[in-house]
């Protein structure tokens, strides 16, 4: 072969050694290696465990430390859904579900990028990770962490009945005598995770976002009220949330119901019953009895979530909040102009009336006219009943309660709060009567929209995702959302109620649906939406 030959076979296989490490890079964790994927400068590392599977004794108990493995995890595959309802009313997951996914630029060294931390919605009883909308995994990190120079991490957790049923049998086994707040443990302890093994993949622990959507929202705002997460994530951003947790007597009554639906009636007996049962039956058994998640002429209704048990959650969250009680970071907080405008039915304007006056019939016909006034239809109004209903839905569920957090919380301390709402809708025959929907503003947070399918996104389309790369990563980067030539960013005060409207071009404003917000306030008191109370789910 000759000296020459053999150099240039040498240089090939350097060469080769070389492409193999970027196709397939190891990082070390805590527990183990994991081989992960590079495309095109990001490095994607798939369904790596930072819990042990919650089954069989550990199912309805706090997440265990993974245990340690040998040799190197593949992790290039998407991990299973947690258990829950498919379209046909079936089951789809698998409990061996705790598992987190990670996207980092190939050449970020370690500790040095700023990490964003995601938790999906659903209402907490549907929703993963490798969630399809519109032909594109929604969360998939791996633009985001491209063209915003950040680690991208998203995680599952339980939902359901397996991640916040509430019993006096599971109480009398704890050790602190508390039941539920599973799926928040599963948060808690996969932001432990990332103290201790993001630096490895890039990431730096000191600065890390967490943030959510729809009941990953309310999620996040469970985790800002909560003891156990203090020191965990440095900042936080909440979109389409609520702040709702109910008592714990309230849930136990609930999960007695439960426990009867699956034929696990006897107190005494009901935790081996209930650890019997497979999560088929579990998921299932939620149509039976009414639970889970239901949209209702636009009212969300769910029976599995947060609760506040003394532990996790001490108190209520909004009067932790108003109390100043709470994990003090920078954080956002906003909502979609049209909600629930997905969701809502067909209404011509009699229909409208007569509907409104259905389910404003717990507060009375004076109510209900005052809600006519303030959501008329006509001149000067709304083009028909369907956008004024999904209006009148939309903003107690979701758009008025954000300027309650943010004024409690900017009047609670220190550091910066701000508010925001997303007005953009989308083109098309399709999209454009929907207005900016609920979980819209996903495939912009995301970088999604050329991914979609069916869907052509237009120049303002792509400067309005471009502006919110920069906003969000640069308050995961600094604490401080900015957009370079574009509007700062008002810090939040409760005299002026200023706040960001996302549109192309941003805006600045003060005074959100002021009258509107301060009905529905004084209406529902220290309610979240009404009777009935809402978390929210995730984009249609």
């Amino acid at each position: 072969m000759g000296w020459r030959g053999e150099f240039l076979w040498v240089l090939l296989l350097l060469s080769s050694a070389v492409v193999d490490a970027q196709v397939h890079p190891v990082v070390e964790t805590d527990a183990g290696s994991v081989r992960g994927s590079t495309v095109d400068g990001v490095s994607s590392f798939l369904s790596i465990p930072f819990a042990e599977p919650p089954e069989g004794d550990l199912r309805w108990r706090a997440p265990q430390p993974p245990q340690p493995w040998s040799g190197e995890l593949q992790a290039t595959n998407w991990p299973a859904p947690c258990p829950q309802e498919d379209d046909d009313h079936g089951a789809i997951g698998d409990e061996d579900c705790l598992y987190l996914n990670i996207w980092s630029p190939e050449d970020a060294l370690p500790g040095s990028l700023p990490v964003m931390f995601f938790i999906h919605g659903g209402g907490n009883v549907e929703g993963s990770t490798s969630v399809v909308e519109v032909g594109t995994r929604l969360y998939e990190g791996d633009i985001l962490a491209e063209r915003g120079n950040v680690v991208v991490v998203t995680t599952q957790y339980r939902i359901g009945a397996l991640g916040y049923l509430v019993h006096p049998a599971l109480n009398s086994e704890s050790p602190r005598g508390v039941s539920g707040n599973y799926g928040l443990l599963d948060q808690q302890a996969a932001l432990q995770w990332l103290q201790t093994n993001i630096a490895a993949f890039g990431g730096d622990p000191s600065r890390v976002l967490l943030f959510g959507e729809s009941a990953g929202a309310t999620n996040t705002m469970m985790q800002l009220v909560s003891p156990l997460a203090a020191g965990l994530f440095s900042r936080a951003l909440m979109e389409s949330g609520g702040a709702t947790a109910r008592p714990a007597r309230q849930r136990a009554l609930e999960g007695l119901r439960f426990a009867e639906a699956v034929d696990c009636p006897s107190p005494s007996s009901a935790a081996i019953c209930l650890r019997d049962r497979t999560p088929e039956e579990l998921v299932t058994a939620v149509d039976t009895i009414g639970f889970g998640e239901t949209i209702t002429h636009g009212i969300v209704t769910t029976q599995f979530g947060p609760t506040v048990d003394g532990w996790v959650l001490p108190e209520d969250p909004e009067e932790a909040i108003e109390g100043g009680r709470f994990n003090h970071v920078a954080f956002v907080v906003g909502a979609n102009s049209d909600e629930m405008r997905v969701h809502v039915p067909e209404l011509g304007q009699l229909g409208y009336e007569a509907l409104v006056r259905i389910v404003m019939a717990p507060w009375g016909q004076q109510a209900a006219d005052r809600a006519l006034e303030l959501y008329p239809v006509g001149p000067g109004g709304y083009a028909t009943g369907t956008d004024a209903y999904a209006a009148l839905v939309s903003d107690p569920q979701f758009v008025c309660p954000t300027r309650r957090f943010a004024s409690a919380a900017s009047n609670g301390q220190t550091e910066p709060v701000y508010r925001f709402l997303f007005s953009h809708g989308l083109h098309g025959l399709i999209f454009s009567p929907l207005g900016a929907f609920h979980g819209l503003e996903l495939f912009f947070v995301f970088q999604r929209l050329e991914d979609m399918t069916y869907y052509f996104p237009r120049a303002d389309d792509l400067e309005l995702q471009s502006r919110i790369l920069e906003l969000w990563t640069s308050f995961a980067r600094d604490g401080v959302p900015a957009t370079p030539g574009g509007p700062s960013w008002p810090i939040y005060n409760a005299e002026n109620d200023p706040f960001m409207n996302l549109n192309s071009p941003l805006t600045t404003d003060e005074g959100l649906r002021t009258e509107k917000c301060d009905f529905w306030d004084t209406l529902l008191g220290q309610e979240t939406v009404s009777p009935r109370r809402s978390v929210g789910r995730s984009a249609p």
